[in-house]
């Protein structure tokens, strides 16, 4: 029996989110223990505790939130594809722009978890100031070092994953679409570049209002 798309789309969305549940589940018993939170924010016994508290009681939230989180990153993709092909003149269905989108999802929840296991693993150092790091330590900003903050997101996107991204994205775009490969990696570039210069600009005002 052949799969449809809309089958293949559900499949990826639930890869997706069980990438990142594991990825959360060993965050939350390996990584980000009370040891961690004892030793990052130190303080009054009663005020450790008061914060533990605080995390154990909303640790289950991230696991609703992955999902919804997949979702959503997936539609943004999708309109914003669907925008830029729709410019080119090309007839479009959005459950496809979602289905590329997806895919996409799917690369950055295996980098996920793979960065979790590596700082599982020590192979990147896990502290208070890696905690979130995805992306960082395997861009141009860990090789360029301090940078002014508005500017991080930027540099981050000059990596590893978002080459394998665009690569796999592009591929994908050609595939379902039916458009040359090269055509096919500017209109993801050009995404990629809208996306940057959006939060950069926002990201930049937001510097100078607090100056």
């Amino acid at each position: 029996m052949r799969i449809n798309r809309r089958q293949w789309l559900l499949y990826i969305y639930l890869l997706c989110s069980i990438f990142y549940f594991i990825s959360l589940y060993i965050e939350i018993h390996c990584l980000f223990t009370d040891s961690f939170y004892s030793q990052a924010y130190g303080g009054a016994e009663a005020d450790i505790q008061n914060l533990l508290l605080k995390v154990h009681k909303t640790n289950w939230l991230n696991f609703v939130i992955a999902p919804f989180y997949v979702f959503i990153l997936s539609l943004a993709f999708a309109f914003g594809l669907y925008f830029f092909l729709t410019i080119a003149n090309h007839k479009v269905k959005i459950i496809d722009c979602l289905f590329v989108g997806s895919v996409g999802q799917l690369v950055f929840a295996i980098n996920y978890l793979v960065i979790v296991i590596l700082k599982l693993c020590g192979v990147i150092e896990f502290n208070i100031d890696t905690a979130n790091d995805v992306f960082y330590s395997q861009s141009i900003a860990a090789i360029l070092g301090t940078l002014p903050k508005w500017s991080v997101f930027a540099c981050e996107r000059v990596s590893v994953i978002e080459v394998i991204y665009i690569i796999i994205s592009s591929c994908t775009v050609s595939r379902v679409f039916k458009i040359n490969f090269f055509k096919s990696i500017g209109i993801i570039l050009l995404m990629e570049l809208f996306v940057v210069l959006l939060v950069s600009t926002i990201l930049i005002c937001h510097y100078l209002v607090l100056l």
